[in-house]
């Protein structure tokens, strides 16, 4: 009597689960998501990072980003020193392709002439 009783206990929760899964899978993936990190890495594009050593344009080096060392490409036409700020232009493997911060870059073009106007204004002064 128990066998038989153990038996259908096994079918009936087999037979209950399958159902189970079937009506609920689509709630419960929606819910829970695919949640995927390679999302997460495509995502690092635009964020800030900063340079751990410097970088000739092209080659590769050390940034950190999030906390995190990581390896990366200077993408842009110009050299980066240690210290500068970042931003992620896109994500190749574990390698990212980094340029100098928009911000960072204006600013120093704007001190590069800030001190030619002020040289200038200098010169003009002494003759």
């Amino acid at each position: 009597m128990l066998a038989g009783n153990l038996a259908m206990q096994v079918l009936l929760f087999t037979a209950l689960s399958v159902a189970g899964i079937l009506v609920f899978r689509r709630a419960l993936v929606s819910r829970f998501g695919r949640h995927s990190l390679a999302k997460d890495v495509d995502n690092l594009a635009d964020t800030p990072a900063v340079a751990l050593e410097d970088l000739a344009p092209g080659s590769m080096g050390k940034v950190e980003l999030r906390g995190a060392s990581w390896t990366a490409r200077n993408s842009g036409g110009v050299p980066i020193m240690r210290g500068q700020r970042l931003t992620v232009e896109r994500v190749d493997g574990l390698t990212l392709w980094v340029r100098v911060a928009s911000e960072e870059y204006l600013g120093a073009a704007h001190a590069a002439h800030a001190a030619h106007v002020e040289r200038a204004a200098h010169i003009e002064g002494d003759t």
